[in-house]
């Protein structure tokens, strides 16, 4: 056990008031904010935390999340960003890392429930595009369909998010029997955006389906 987690731990049973309470959280959220503090000893912080729940301020929640999800503690992260959620607003990216993190705990409702509404216009796209993935993943297919088609309608100009939609669509197509819709998707796809990476593959399968 780290001596900063021991020496944390031995603090807590000691405070006596909200004052010393709040200096143990700060020390905590430095220790696992300290990137030279290696995943072993963040685990064993983050294990602290779920036995005492120190008053944590919702700047050091945010870091608790972030380093949870880059130590694969998906589930501490998940209940760090949700607690800072429930009183502000989180950004873009905390939004995209909150979202995957329910993600890794199959929890895609939740996921896309987060990933829905966001603006930014450097993360918009790509978190519409996620979102769609998720409502797939949750079994809810034909709002994914329609969440697909809207990524592909609202960000053109978003070649990543637009064409993996365009690709996905047709794919789903293709598993439906939909093969006519799956080549214009297709053959749309490579006539867009003909610099991506899966123009050649789009290209492939479209002249096959026509065929």
């Amino acid at each position: 056990l780290d001596a900063r987690v021991a020496e944390a731990r031995a603090l807590w049973r000691g405070a006596t008031n909200d004052s010393m309470r709040h200096a143990v959280a700060d020390s905590i959220s430095a220790l696992i904010g300290d990137h030279a503090t290696n995943a072993s000893d963040v685990r064993d912080a983050l294990d602290l935390i779920a036995s005492i729940n120190p008053p944590f301020t919702s700047g050091e929640r945010l870091v608790l999340a972030r380093r949870a999800v880059l130590v694969n503690r998906f589930p501490d992260a998940v209940d760090q960003f949700g607690l800072v959620a429930r009183d502000s607003t989180l950004s873009a990216t905390d939004r995209l890392t909150y979202a995957a993190a329910l993600g890794q705990l199959q929890r895609w409702t939740d996921a896309a429930a987060v990933l829905t509404g966001i603006s930014d216009v450097r993360y918009a796209g790509q978190a519409a595009y996620y979102r769609a993935r998720a409502l797939l993943r949750a079994d809810q297919t034909r709002q994914a369909v329609v969440a697909l088609h809207q990524v592909v309608a609202r960000y053109p100009h978003d070649t990543l998010a637009a064409a993996t939609a365009l690709h996905l669509l047709a794919d789903l197509a293709v598993d439906s029997g939909k093969v006519d819709t799956a080549r214009i998707l297709y053959q749309r796809l490579a006539a867009r955006y003909p610099t991506n990476s899966q123009r050649g593959y789009a290209t492939l399968i479209a002249a096959l389906i026509a065929f």
